[in-house]
């Protein structure tokens, strides 16, 4: 085995020691193992029938609440008693689309409404709201961090427990139903983005929804496909080993330490 580890230290001149850094010719400091949360093929309930106002026959519907007075992204949102006259809620495997949508075509499994169907050729549908939940331990919701592919043709928001942590295409200010994606996605490939968790995550069920945004009423299409995945270390490697120690990187000229650069994981 030609694996190699050089684990450089310090004293400094109180006499305390420092773990200065730790390399491996094996690739140690690259991608951690990942473990898939959800799949693309992933069930979610779905909401295709919020119409957008685009004309008398479809007028502009705002987003459902459940008899309570949920919101539909909260986990304690209950599809079931979602507000009657907006429509009821769906339930399907993953991908999501209709339309020509190049990469994603492949993987569609349930069929959207909305687009072109009215008698003039626009869409009355120009979002789509989705929710899932997905299973944690206890280990799997300390870590800090999630990774996500994510196809969403042609904006859209991500909802993690509640909480809003991503947006792609759309305003930073606020979103209506009527609101347009920013501009047209490239369908040509799924895109990649790491999701602060802030703690958000609890073990057992965990709740993610998404809200899919057309850019304009007469877009030819609309998709959303997303895989979901967790890194963690392995039990006995040396990222196990060394999971919850800051790892130091230090440059030293004689005794006087002049420059340092400190991360810390997970």
């Amino acid at each position: 085995m030609h694996t190699s580890h050089r684990i450089c230290s310090q004293l400094t001149r109180i006499g305390a020691f420092v773990l200065l850094s730790v390399m491996s010719s094996s690739g140690v400091g690259g991608t951690l193992p990942s473990t898939e949360i959800i799949a693309l093929s992933q069930t979610w309930h779905y909401h295709d029938g919020m119409t957008n106002g685009v004309n008398a026959e479809s007028p502009l519907e705002d987003y459902p609440l459940d008899s309570p007075g949920s919101r539909w992204y909260e986990p304690q949102f209950d599809v079931g008693s979602s507000d009657a006259s907006i429509g009821a809620w769906s339930s399907g495997p993953g991908a999501f689309g209709v339309g020509g949508l190049t990469i994603l075509d492949s993987s569609i499994q349930t069929v959207l409404f909305g687009v072109n169907d009215t008698i003039t050729g626009e869409n009355s549908v120009t979002t789509y709201l989705f929710r899932t939940s997905f299973e944690l331990s206890v280990k799997q919701a300390q870590t800090k961090q999630l990774e996500l592919q994510l196809f969403a043709d042609d904006g859209g928001r991500l909802f993690l427990n509640g909480v809003e942590v991503l947006r792609t295409r759309l305003p930073i200010d606020s979103i209506h139903t009527d609101t347009p994606a920013a501009f047209n996605f490239p369908e040509f490939e799924f895109e990649s983005y790491t999701i602060p968790t802030d703690g958000l995550l609890r073990p057992g069920t965990n709740t993610l929804a998404f809200e899919l945004h057309n850019a304009s009423v007469v877009s030819g299409d609309a998709g959303f496909g997303l895989q979901l995945s967790i890194a963690l270390p392995e039990p006995g490697s040396l990222y196990g080993m060394l999971a919850g120690f800051f790892l130091v990187k230090l440059r030293h000229s004689g005794k006087s330490l002049n420059r340092a650069s400190v991360s810390a994981w997970p």
